[in-house]
């Protein structure tokens, strides 16, 4: 699936300034490692999410620090975030960006690992643009949920503003 969307969120989250910020305080690996599973365990996002699911991915979650890349990555099929040595991207918002990408490779893939090579949705398409901004509203800062959607609208972002998970189960697929 191609990543048509990927300039324009990086475009809005430059402009909101939380992520690249020099005035954030860096978090250690194990805040960020904390955070990561205090997110999963909101009653909000297990409420979105489900309970199972996001206790199982806290359990497994890890936070890998890398000198190999200077951005943030995830891989969701090892349930790993990769942060660049001690750069910007050692931040709460930067930490959501990346547990977005692994929320959405696990949730849209039912047969789990069966399905690698075949990604059945792109990397920041609607569904990932969903599960961000759900991670933003219930564990980011204040105002970074709602100016992060408004300014996804102006950039032309396509996301979902309701569940697509609830959606699909309604339509029983």
């Amino acid at each position: 699936m191609r990543d048509s969307q990927r300039s324009k969120i990086y475009n809005a989250e430059q402009e909101t300034g939380f992520q690249y910020s020099n005035e954030r305080e860096l978090l250690t690996t194990d805040e960020c490692l904390k955070f990561v599973r205090f997110t999963l365990n909101n009653v909000w996002v297990r409420m979105d999410f489900g309970e199972s699911f996001c206790r199982s991915i806290a359990k497994d979650i890890r936070i890998i620090e890398t000198r190999r890349r200077t951005w943030a990555h995830a891989k969701g099929w090892c349930m790993s975030i990769l942060l660049p040595y001690r750069n910007w991207a050692w931040n709460q918002t930067t930490l959501l960006h990346e547990l977005a990408h692994i929320v959405t490779f696990w949730l849209w893939r039912p047969d789990g690992l069966k399905t690698i090579g075949r990604n059945p949705i792109a990397s920041h398409g609607p569904e990932w643009c969903w599960v961000y901004l759900r991670l933003l509203r219930h564990c980011g800062s204040p105002n970074e949920w709602a100016l992060m959607q408004r300014l996804f609208q102006l950039h032309g972002v396509r996301f979902y503003r309701e569940s697509p998970l609830r959606k699909a189960a309604q339509k029983g697929e």
